[in-house]
């Protein structure tokens, strides 16, 4: 319950930001009674910390700035697929909560924390979605380099998990996130993008700035601002379908 609630106010950051500052002014303006302002005064305070929450740990705001005047998508069941990226994109601060937050759409994740392509490409023989999807976004090959495997190795995994979703789901379009720079003993890695026409291409400029402002401290999971930098990038691409 208490997960649902966080989810839902990062989907309607604006809305939960302005009702405790109405109420407590309304309390302010008509109240005249000291626990009544006290209230009013604990409003606002809640009013500041949600501003704060929203704008420095989980980075709600910006993203319906900059898609604002956008038309929504014609785009609404898609499947996501892949580790613990995408499972975490339905956090707070996830890009897929992100994405809710500017487009209404149904949505199912499939996520293997941790899972190499392998493990992913598996999990689809016993999870069964229950959407119906018009669009898969797969992710996959972070572990898969942590693992040891090559980038020829890592890449012909992509693909072979792009098979398996394709026959899976064969008339349904998918869409491969590249993998993103990560940063490991100091060194900023960045992996060559999957040579299938179903890869995206890179939603990052630099690769430094990038682990520098978009990773956590372990140099491989997004942060908030990592988060709404993906959001956006799939946000760009629905509206072009």
């Amino acid at each position: 319950m208490w997960d649902s609630l966080l989810i839902q106010m990062a989907i309607h950051p604006f809305s939960f930001t302005i009702l405790p500052f109405l109420l407590g002014l309304g309390i302010a303006w008509t109240g005249k009674a000291r626990t009544l302002r006290i209230f009013a005064t604990l409003l606002f305070l809640l009013g500041t910390t949600l501003i704060f929450l929203f704008h420095f740990r989980w980075d709600s705001y910006s993203i319906h700035f900059e898609r604002m005047g956008v038309s929504p998508t014609s785009t609404d069941k898609i499947l996501f697929v892949g580790d613990s990226i995408t499972g975490e994109g339905v956090r707070p601060r996830g890009f897929i909560t992100k994405l809710r937050s500017i487009q209404d759409i149904d949505y199912e994740v499939l996520a293997e924390p941790g899972g190499n392509s392998e493990k992913i490409s598996s999990m689809l023989d016993y999870d069964s979605p229950v959407l119906a999807p018009s669009l898969i976004i797969a992710q996959s090959g972070i572990n898969d380099l942590l693992d040891g495997r090559t980038e020829q190795e890592t890449m012909e995994l992509q693909v072979s998990l792009i098979n398996r979703i394709q026959n899976r789901f064969p008339n349904t379009p998918i869409w491969f996130l590249p993998i993103h720079p990560i940063k490991q003993n100091n060194k900023i890695i960045e992996s060559p993008i999957v040579f299938a026409r179903q890869s995206l291409g890179k939603w990052w400029r630099d690769p430094l700035t990038f682990a520098k402002d978009h990773l956590l401290e372990d140099g491989i999971h997004l942060n908030a601002r990592g988060h709404t930098q993906l959001a956006s990038m799939i946000a760009e691409k629905l509206t072009k379908i």
